[in-house]
């Protein structure tokens, strides 16, 4: 494209430049992949559009297990903080980054949390308008379904997309006036195609051609090994790629089931094979019989009853019925194989047979460790990085974050453990901050109570013998306390 074209399709279709050495890169091929054993089977197209009709929309496993985690990735909220810690804040990352984190992980980041960030107060022009998309990044949707809706393109296509409307003048200049997901089956990256390659921007093909700078887009993407010269690493890998076949077999074994069921007809064939019977008369006799049956038998009283006929009869079936074809265990097999794809427990999809959680808060709680939390975290990290470079916030103290205190299942049995923390001889500014409760500033929180009255541990001490002392001492050296009897005398 010489200087004079770059100008006419500038001006005429609203097209950017595109810089050298730059290639519209298609994600995948246009062809589907056949393979023929005995026939011509055709798997779900390698395109990203394909897993969307073929698997979302056509397949309700697949549409359960991305509505599981979506509806799990919702209820997270979000808001604005300073960073005052940045250690503190570096191990609370790390700790949320764990696949099972446990009530005590929980507890422990919860409390590095509060340390690392400080939330906003009062807000300035610009970091209020950001404080107002992470309510309503535009006027069809919440903050909350954007990040859902993000996780669940991902999900299914392997990559998610959020364009940024920046604002080019006005006091907020540089900062995102709106924020919407974009459609990723429709997309694909504008990218120097040597080595290292690089996004440099993006085009959307949804009939009309649209192209984006790489600084107005958030691009969150599963990793893909899938290198080569056209750039086909550059985009996620779907889930569904290596679970197509799975995909394709399960639409299957639904069509044949609901086939059987619509088609299938009668189930055998009976006839009358008494000898005394001549061959001319053996029609009339099956009659006989079927009117027979139609009167004494027919109809829901006569479930369970045995019929009689007064010939020697015969029956042949004909057909498969749905036990026979086996289409349950091929449909629970394949619930656990697609649900496999993003961490899922199949419990959770009513798999009676998978016993692998002991109660649903076990499987509720793998499905937001390993399904949710990695999301959010992603989109967290990404977003920040976004505000940090392109999107109007650099060099400014502003962390966006999720709060996960909102999922039950992470935490601690709160009874028992208060049960356990009350008796201990501290001071109830330390219980509460292991119940990670907030601690006003008071300081007689700072004095140690004991069981008994509630009295301040001084005061015990001060009545006790040398020899009760002796052993208090020895049993508080032990549990490694000993700083609080000082604290107390």
């Amino acid at each position: 494209m010489n200087k004079v074209q770059k100008w006419l399709a500038s001006k005429i279709l609203g097209m950017k430049a595109l810089p050298p050495q730059v290639e519209t890169l298609q994600p995948y091929n246009s062809n589907g992949q056949f393979v023929q054993v005995g026939g011509q089977i055709t798997w779900i197209s390698d395109r990203l559009s394909s897993y969307i009709t073929d698997g979302y929309q056509a397949n309700d496993i697949v549409y359960a297990g991305v509505m599981l985690i979506m509806d799990k990735i919702r209820i997270a909220p979000w808001a604005l903080y300073k960073v005052v810690d940045e250690d503190s804040l570096k191990q609370y990352r790390a700790i949320i980054s764990q696949k099972d984190i446990t009530p005590g992980d929980f507890t422990r980041a919860m409390m590095l949390r509060k340390k690392a960030l400080e939330p906003f107060k009062t807000f300035n022009r610009s970091v209020g308008k950001l404080n107002d998309l992470l309510q309503w990044p535009n006027e069809r949707t919440t903050w909350n379904d954007a990040v859902a809706d993000g996780a669940g393109m991902k999900m299914i296509t392997g990559n998610e997309l959020m364009w940024a409307n920046i604002l080019d003048a006005g006091a907020n200049k540089g900062i995102p006036a709106e924020l919407f997901n974009m459609p990723a089956q429709y997309m694909a990256p504008l990218a120097i195609t040597k080595w290292p390659q690089r996004i440099t921007g993006w085009q959307m093909n949804t009939g009309e051609i649209r192209q984006f700078t790489n600084e107005e887009v958030l691009h969150v993407k599963f990793w893909n090994p899938d290198y080569n010269i056209s750039g086909s690493g550059l985009m996620g890998m779907s889930p569904l790629k290596p679970g197509s076949k799975t995909i394709t077999r399960n639409n299957s074994t639904k069509k044949a089931g609901a086939t059987q069921l619509e088609n299938n007809g009668a189930a055998g064939i009976a006839y009358v094979d008494d000898p005394i019977v001549p061959a001319s008369g053996r029609e009339s006799q099956a009659a006989a019989v079927k009117r027979t049956w139609a009167n004494e038998y027919a109809g829901s009283d006569n479930y369970g009853k045995v019929a009689f006929s007064g010939y020697k009869m015969g029956y042949v079936s004909v057909g498969n019925t749905l036990k026979e074809m086996d289409l349950t265990g091929i449909e629970a097999v394949d619930l656990r194989r697609i649900f496999n794809l993003w961490g899922i427990p199949s419990q959770l999809g009513n798999d009676p047979d998978n016993k692998t959680y002991n109660s649903l808060k076990e499987a509720e709680k793998a499905l937001t460790t390993r399904c949710a939390l990695p999301h959010l975290t992603a989109k967290r990290d990404h977003l920040n990085r976004k505000l940090q470079t392109d999107w109007g916030f650099k060099g400014v103290n502003v962390y966006a974050d999720f709060d996960m205190s909102v999922y039950a299942e992470l935490q601690e049995d709160q009874k028992g453990k208060w049960d356990w923390v009350s008796k201990l001889p501290v001071s109830s500014k330390y219980k509460l901050e292991l119940m990670n409760l907030d601690v006003p500033d008071d300081p007689n929180l700072e004095v140690i109570l004991v069981d008994g009255n509630l009295v301040p541990l001084s005061d015990v001490v001060n009545n006790l013998s040398d020899e009760d002392m002796q052993r208090i001492n020895e049993d508080l050296s032990k549990a490694g306390l000993n700083d609080y009897l000082r604290a107390g005398k």
